[in-house]
């Protein structure tokens, strides 16, 4: 048996490998990009996945035209809150813990407060709520 020295390759060569791939369209952060906010988008908001793909080092440009593309975050963030919740918060601590959860995902403050608030016209809301106050009044409902 024979003993093979391995040695690494130069700097020089491994950016021209690097070179091919990305002309040959084998490497491209543009569907990196794509595909990892495709698989995200569902349970995150454009916040998070901002981040995530700012951490990977995708560029601004790149980014933004990707999040583009994505689903409305309203309706991603009313999906989740229906899944998780499905109904609207009968006090404040119960309003609180909602929007931690949404937040914690990455969704904006305004998307979350409409969600929670049953705003946007959406029938499943429409029908969560059931013609009942959407506030978070605790007080008794005088007749």
């Amino acid at each position: 048996m024979v003993d093979e020295i391995y040695e690494l390759p130069s700097a020089s060569e491994v950016n021209a490998l690097l070179d091919d791939l990305e002309q040959r369209k084998m490497l491209s952060d543009d569907r990196y990009a794509e595909m990892r906010a495709r698989l995200r988008a569902p349970r995150y908001g454009d916040s998070r996945l901002r981040q995530e793909l700012t951490q990977k080092g995708i560029d601004r440009d790149t980014i933004a035209a990707v999040l583009a593309e994505q689903p409305d975050e309203l309706a991603r963030c009313r999906e989740i809150w229906f899944k998780k919740f499905g109904q609207i918060p009968r006090d404040m601590n119960e309003r609180a813990k909602q929007t931690r959860h949404l937040a914690s995902r990455g969704f904006a403050m305004r998307v979350i407060q409409q969600v929670i608030r049953g705003e946007a016209g959406d029938a499943t809301v429409e029908n969560i709520l059931d013609g009942n106050d959407a506030s978070c009044d605790n007080s008794v409902p005088t007749a």
